[in-house]
């Protein structure tokens, strides 16, 4: 008896299998002369070989063409003979920098346009903490150029600048506050229209200023402004004082004198008589003769003829 068999190829299939098997040695023959797509594709056109040497040398034009005194190029000793150039920064002063030089070793754009301000109002650059102080700049700014940066002496800087004048702005005569009217004060520094507006009013209420310090009771100047004016004013016409005989103490009125002493003067003038002299007008109220002192410069004992 014949054995049988589960799996077997009919004369089809053997065919089939032995023209794939040809096909795929085929295909491996083939593909031995032909160049890989891999290879193809990264193979640098000419094109592309020359790109890298044009866009060194518009590098290097670039840099070259760039005027800043504080930049130059060393080749490196380090390097082969054909290597690129390194660049090389040089300090610079920075009370004559131009604000594209300090851009150009590390400085902000804004923080250079500060420091050119600075300095052409005046201002002088003698270290790091006045350097700090100009607004843009920080320590990050300042760990970059640092090194590159040269802070003259203070005797040099002075000797290049103009000097300071703190007058310059100021008016150029004396003014008498007795007879200066609301534009003659207005022109002096820190009074506006509205100060000196006041000013006159407390000149017409007084009577006149005797002392140029009265000015200082003059409501909302500040401290400063009057120290600033002081030496522009002067008292030049002086206060015509009243005649204390001809003056009606039941009416009148004054800064210097409170309400509460008008009534003591009408008072002992009534068990008294008229105030004849200084002495009495401070017996008055003795304890306190402070009151007299101001109101002095504006009273008269002179009688007239």
């Amino acid at each position: 008896m014949k054995p049988t068999y589960s799996f077997t190829l009919s004369r089809r299939d053997r065919i089939t299998v032995v023209v794939f098997i040809f096909l795929l040695l085929a295909w491996e023959l083939i593909k031995l002369f032909m160049p890989s797509p891999m290879l193809q594709k990264h193979l640098p056109t000419d094109s592309e070989q020359q790109t890298p040497i044009l866009t060194q040398e518009k590098q290097q034009k670039n840099k070259a063409d760039k005027p800043f005194r504080n930049r130059s190029f060393v080749p490196s000793t380090s390097a082969p003979e054909n290597s690129e150039v390194t660049e090389v920064l040089e300090p610079l002063d920075i009370m004559q920098a131009t604000a594209e030089e300090m851009a150009a070793i590390g400085f902000q754009k804004n923080t250079a346009r500060n420091i050119t301000k600075y300095r052409d109002a005046g201002g002088t650059l003698e270290n790091k903490e006045a350097l700090l102080r100009i607004y843009g700049m920080d320590s990050a700014q300042w760990n970059k150029v640092s090194n590159l940066i040269i802070f003259k002496e203070k005797a040099n800087v002075a000797a290049t600048k103009k000097p300071y004048d703190p007058n310059r702005f100021l008016p150029k005569r004396i003014i008498d506050l007795n007879t200066a009217d609301i534009i003659d004060l207005d022109s002096l520094p820190g009074i506006g229209p509205v100060f000196a507006e006041r000013i006159v009013k407390y000149r017409n209420s007084l009577g006149g200023f005797h002392h140029v310090r009265q000015i200082e009771a003059c409501y909302g100047i500040p401290p400063e402004t009057i120290e600033k004016i002081l030496p522009l004013v002067a008292i030049v016409t002086p206060v015509i004082p009243k005649r204390i005989h001809e003056i009606d103490w039941s009416t009148f009125h004054h800064p210097y004198l409170e309400y509460k002493f008008r009534p003591m003067i009408l008072s002992y003038q009534k068990h008294h008589g008229p105030l004849l002299s200084e002495s009495d007008l401070r017996n008055v109220f003795p304890p306190d003769t402070g009151w007299c002192d101001q109101l002095l410069p504006y009273l008269s004992f002179e009688r007239s003829e």
